[in-house]
């Protein structure tokens, strides 16, 4: 916090305007204190900008740590012995030894009693903390002294591998200084788990394979300082390296200086929370009044954009628009932050406060962001453009959903008229972009009017030619039926937000799916949104869509994939069709699916696994007599057909069990295996215990 006031006067002196204090903090402390650098990328206005950023870095003071030092004094050997002493477990110690990290240095002695006292990780739990403590020790030692006292590279590699669940190989190439491990993809992955004092990791998604390999090479990082290179590689259950479109997600190689030192990214968190929390408004109150006003300016000036658009509009008055676009996006970056929490004690001093504290007020964040993406509007890029607004639409919704304070006659801060102006906007910047010749036809005296013209006569054009090139592809398949529907899940760069979903019944659902797969590349670029197929069944009349449905987009690769039972639902809601998905049988049905499907998975995850390992089975896995139990009674009164499909399922996975086996079910479905009977017979027989479930 000291620190931080120093700071302060510094850059609001020298903030570039439009740019918030906060935001300039970001990238005057890293250049400042972490040695970060960025480099000109031939943009003038970027160039400048950055010149300037380092201008207010190089007025910074040197962050000192008089208060920590003072502290640190007083440790020495035999304190931190009795501080590490009183550690119940590797977590305790692994958090200590990072807070005084560069303050108090162990002696080799030191460090060979703490890992006497934590010699290996206990369980999958103790993975991450115990391969920080090693990264935490080997700092205290010379390059001479870490293999000695921690012992070798490799040694460590496997302690730390041998614990991870889905680990099945690991190795250390001295010439080299890489460490590779092996792992296979379970079947239902979960993101890694952080440890309760730590910084969110920056980066965080919802690609779960990626981040789960992520955690994985920091790990090994961690546990092997002298590794240059880590590398993770990601494997299904028949070994086979998991590819999706084309790319393998679960692969990482990744250099040592990619992993970012923790101490440093800790202390940024640090000051980024103290920063916040020095320059927090009053109240909220007088922060929800400051961002209504912006949102007015915002809604007026998203309104008018429109004009702008037109080879009519002149100069003066773009550039008038542009002035008022400009100082409020000064206002938004002046915008102060939101109020402190209060009531926190000595909670304010862990990573997790810090994490959330230095974050913008969600509502603050969103306004900014969309007026800096409608600035595209006068720009080259329209289509960019567009996907910016877009993208801001969707934060400021999401904004609104998580706090709508109303002030009487102010109103909410993110109103109605706000989002349909964006959108609106974005629309005509899309259309625009497809169709150049499109903008003359704003007329000034109706903006509203015209460009509602406009969009519609653009995307009716491109609706038709989807519905062609659907055709072509459908045009084979016995009672095929195309319905175009609102999609909730288009792509921000798509002319606007049509889907199109062509059903079929459940007979003729792998004619659907064969031609879908056989799409070419260049037909799914040209159709520029969703395709999905879905099988059905009907009852006294009534259509209705079963959960056995596929994709079609020009990321598909290949030409699509299947989706799941919430995506299913949600297409046929904006389709207007009813779903027969969830009744009791089918979802016992399907348990006892993934159930067989995680049994096997396991059958290749321990017979993968060196035989010294410790096998870590699940205790929530179910044994093969319990799924044949289940699934015998399950469909005792169904006809023999589904009978034996059950039957090859279980002597599938039996085999597998045994060793004796050429396919593993649970590579299935997650690759495939192109020409291979087994396989094809047992995807079949999955096929019928789902459809027969729901006859």
């Amino acid at each position: 916090m000291l620190y931080t006031r120093r700071c302060i006067p510094i850059l609001d002196a020298n903030r570039p305007a439009g740019l918030s204090i906060h935001h300039l903090a970001n990238f005057t402390y890293g250049m400042r204190n972490q040695g970060l650098t960025f480099e000109p990328i031939g943009d003038p206005s970027f160039d400048q900008g950055l010149r300037e950023v380092k201008k207010v870095a190089a007025k910074l003071p040197d962050r000192s740590a008089a208060t920590a030092q003072k502290v640190a004094a007083k440790l020495n050997d035999t304190s931190v012995r009795a501080l590490g002493g009183s550690a119940e477990n590797v977590a305790e110690a692994t958090r200590f030894l990072e807070a005084a990290h560069g303050f108090a240095p162990l002696s080799p002695e030191t460090v060979a009693w703490i890992l006497q006292r934590f010699p290996e990780p206990a369980g999958p739990e103790d993975v991450e903390p115990w391969s920080r403590l090693i990264e935490q020790l080997s700092a205290s030692l010379a390059a001479g002294q870490v293999e000695a006292i921690l012992g070798t590279p490799a040694s460590r590699a496997t302690q730390v591998a041998k614990m991870d669940p889905n680990a099945i190989y690991v190795s250390y190439e001295t010439a080299t200084s890489t460490v590779s491990l092996r792992r296979l993809l379970p079947p239902n992955p979960t993101s890694p788990l952080e440890l309760a004092w730590d910084a969110s990791m920056e980066g965080s998604s919802a690609d779960i394979i990626n981040d789960s390999a992520v955690a994985a090479a920091r790990n090994l990082a961690a546990a092997c300082p002298e590794a240059e290179i880590v590398e993770v590689i990601t494997l299904d259950a028949s070994q086979r390296r998991v590819e999706i479109a084309g790319h393998e997600p679960g692969y990482k190689r990744m250099a040592r200086d990619a992993f970012p030192d923790r101490v440093g990214v800790r202390r940024n968190v640090g000051f980024q929370a103290a920063l916040r929390r020095s320059t927090a408004a009053q109240s909220w109150t007088s922060l929800v009044r400051a961002q209504i006003t912006t949102a007015e300016m915002l809604t007026e000036l998203a309104g008018s954009a429109v004009a702008r658009l037109s080879p009519r509009d002149n100069a003066n008055r773009r550039a008038n628009w542009q002035s008022k676009l400009d100082a409020l996006a000064v206002e938004c970056a002046n915008q102060l932050a939101r109020p402190a929490a209060t009531g926190v004690g000595l909670g304010v001093t862990h990573a997790g406060a810090d994490a959330f504290d230095r974050k913008e007020d969600d509502t603050t964040r969103a306004l900014l962001k969309a007026t800096d993406a409608l600035r595209g509007v006068l720009g080259p890029r329209l289509l960019v453009a567009a996907m910016s607004i877009r993208d801001a639409v969707v934060e400021l919704g999401d904004a609104r959903a998580e706090s709508s304070p109303h002030f009487g006659a102010l109103g909410a801060p993110i109103s109605d008229e706000l989002i349909e102006n964006l959108a609106h906007i974005a629309a005509l910047l899309a259309t625009i972009h497809f169709d150049p010749s499109a903008a003359s036809h704003i007329r000034a005296g109706d903006l509203l009017g015209s460009s509602n013209q406009i969009v519609s006569a653009v995307s009716q054009v491109k609706q038709g030619r989807q519905a062609q090139i659907i055709a072509s592809i459908t045009g084979e398949v016995p009672g095929a039926h195309v319905h175009r529907f609102e999609d909730p899940r288009s792509h921000s760069w798509a002319l606007d937000n049509a889907g199109w979903l062509v059903i079929t019944d459940a007979e003729h659902w792998p004619v659907l799916k064969a031609a879908m797969e056989a799409a070419s590349k260049g037909e799914r670029e040209d159709l520029g949104c969703r395709v999905v197929g879905a099988a059905t069944t009907t009852e006294a009349g009534e259509t209705y869509i079963l959960p056995i449905a596929a994709v079609m987009s020009a990321e598909s690769e290949p030409g699509s994939h299947d989706l799941l039972p919430e995506d299913i639902e949600e297409v046929a809601a904006a389709a207007g069709i009813a779903t027969r998905l969830a009744g009791a049988t089918t979802t016992r049905i399907s348990r006892i699916v993934q159930s067989l499907v995680e049994l096997s998975h396991d059958a290749s995850r321990r017979r993968s696994r060196p035989p010294t390992w410790p096998p870590l089975i699940a205790d929530s896995l179910p044994t093969l007599a319990d799924i044949e139990a289940e699934g015998r009674a399950t469909l005792s009164a169904f006809p023999p057909q589904v009978t034996s499909a059950f039957d090859l399922l279980l002597r599938q996975v039996a085999a597998e069990i045994e060793g004796s086996h050429d396919v593993v079910l649970a590579s299935l479905f997650l690759q495939g295996l192109e020409n291979d009977l087994s396989a094809a017979r047992l995807v079949d027989a999955v096929n019928v215990l789902m459809l027969s479930s729901l006859s």
